[in-house]
């Protein structure tokens, strides 16, 4: 997380980013709300980094009416067609061409072992791809 903070304040002249999603958790979680603007607010949608849920300081939040949020596909897949639109219009943006998943690195299938070596192991960056 070093110089994060400074290098979303360099790109942003100094203001911040108004929204921050975070995948991470634990430090990276508190460096992205350090990161927004006032007013801005963050979502939380995993723990990658898997040291914990830290704690958030509602008064410190309020002093720059920032929101912090959070997001759990499985509460979603319980509740009838809360995904079915959002889902379908990714799907039609990929098979326009207009989003483009991030693609990692290739493994021939027999050495699939390896490949979910490398993803917990977190030397993967993007979707691993097996290869028949």
């Amino acid at each position: 997380m070093d110089g994060y903070v400074d290098r979303v304040r360099a790109a942003t002249d100094g203001r911040g980013a108004d929204i921050v999603l975070d995948p991470a958790g634990g430090q990276a979680m508190l460096a992205g709300i350090d990161c927004l603007a006032d007013f801005g607010r963050l979502i939380n949608y995993g723990n990658a980094a898997r040291t914990g849920r830290p704690a958030v300081d509602p008064s410190s939040l309020a002093q720059r009416n920032l929101s912090v949020g959070g997001f759990w596909l499985v509460p979603a897949l319980r509740r009838p067609g809360m995904y079915v639109h959002p889902l379908t219009a990714m799907l039609e943006l990929t098979a326009e061409k207009k989003l483009h998943p991030l693609a990692g690195a290739e493994y021939p299938l027999e050495e699939a072992r390896r490949s979910h070596e490398d993803l917990l192991a977190r030397r993967s960056t993007g979707k691993l791809i097996l290869k028949p």
